[in-house]
């Protein structure tokens, strides 16, 4: 719909405003959804970007939270987390390789069973969290951890030190998409200090269904 303005002093003003506005925000909606409505249908709630994007893996570091921002537009039930094993980890730690969500604070509000028996192959791993996880609308992270004497290779698009204030422009560590820390961790923390972290040039790809 073009807009067409309406006559100064007009008395049927109420129709083309509200067609004008219902109008804008369809076209809001769909530039919002551009890149996302093919995710959607796969099945997430929440990506960090179109996994057909990844270019590549990284080894994690073994007892290192690595962290990727989520954002949230509308209330959902986080039940299921998804990573992708590129390479398996070799002689991982039972009861130490686990993946959380975590919100805005830093407080860890859900997270998965062990998965050390389940990341010694590769493929695409959907595992569920112990309990679901109701989100309002907002800011959320997932967080992996790897233990063990070679931790999992995860798919990633870039991947340099350089690119980490580039890949987070404008955010802090508080608020930061990609993040390392805390390191020498057998469990994910009940709570992070989120400041405390620090910005990572790995563009990780994980889902969140």
């Amino acid at each position: 719909m073009t807009y067409t303005p309406i006559v100064i002093g007009s008395l049927s003003w109420g129709t083309p405003v509200n067609n004008a506005f219902t109008s804008q925000d369809a076209r809001i909606t769909d530039l919002e959804a551009v890149g996302g409505k093919t995710v959607d249908a796969m099945g997430f709630l929440a990506t960090p970007y179109d996994p057909a994007l990844v270019t590549s893996s990284t080894i994690l570091v073994s007892g290192t939270v690595y962290m990727v921002r989520l954002d949230v537009t509308a209330p959902v039930t986080f039940t299921t987390s998804t990573i992708s094993v590129f390479v398996a980890g070799v002689t991982l730690t039972a009861g130490q390789n686990f993946v959380g969500l975590y919100d805005a604070a830093g407080n860890r509000v859900a997270v998965t069973a062990d998965q050390s028996a389940a990341w010694v192959t590769v493929g695409e791993k959907n595992a569920a969290f112990t309990a679901p996880y109701v989100a309002a609308a907002g800011t959320y992270y997932m967080a992996v951890l790897s233990n063990g004497t070679t931790p999992i290779q995860m798919p990633r698009t870039i991947s340099s030190g350089a690119a980490s204030a580039f890949i987070n422009h404008n955010l802090t560590t508080t608020t930061a998409r990609w993040t390392t820390g805390p390191t020498a961790q057998t469990t994910l923390p009940a709570t992070i200090t989120m400041a405390s972290r620090t910005l990572s040039g790995i563009a990780f790809w994980l889902g969140v269904s």
